[in-house]
């Protein structure tokens, strides 16, 4: 037959030693069953498959806390920390914080410009550039925050 490729399933092997292989990458797979006895008769047991797919998972679940900034930034990292595993729940806490940290700093920005409003009689100008410096720097917060918590997801998914 030549070349014996499984059906649907792309794995890349690397012989350690005369019996044994050790799986470096594992793509795309959508019927791990029908692959089962290419990779067996290749000298891959069945829990070594299955603890692969269990990792790529857990790095998936990893990367969505992350990239959960753009569809649930809360909601999301705090059910993968309660339900996680001891892989996924540091990286639901890290997300979960760098979702928190621009709200916090946007909560203590609005203070600050309603005890500048209440409590002085200062001129509509200061006001307006006091506000125009607070927001300044809460959206420089929040820009920067948005951006890690990519970078940090593409990074768990590359790792």
């Amino acid at each position: 037959m030549g070349d014996e490729k499984p059906p649907l399933i792309k794995v890349s092997l690397y012989y350690l030693t005369k019996k044994s292989y050790k799986i470096v990458m594992f793509l795309s797979c959508s019927s791990i069953e029908s692959s089962l006895p290419f990779l067996h008769n290749k000298g891959i047991t069945t829990d070594i498959i299955y603890e692969v797919i269990y990792m790529n998972g857990n790095k998936i679940l990893a990367a969505l806390s992350y990239f959960s900034v753009l569809f649930a930034p809360i909601l999301f990292p705090i059910i993968v920390w309660i339900v996680g595993d001891a892989e996924t729940k540091p990286h639901a806490k890290r997300a979960l914080w760098t979702h928190i940290i621009p709200s916090i700093a946007t909560f203590i920005g609005m203070i600050i410009l309603g005890v500048m409003g209440l409590g002085s009689d200062q001129s509509d100008v200061t006001l307006g550039i006091g506000a125009m410096i607070v927001l300044c720097i809460c959206g420089i917060i929040s820009l920067y925050y948005f951006i890690w918590n990519i970078v940090k997801g593409i990074k768990v998914l590359k790792a």
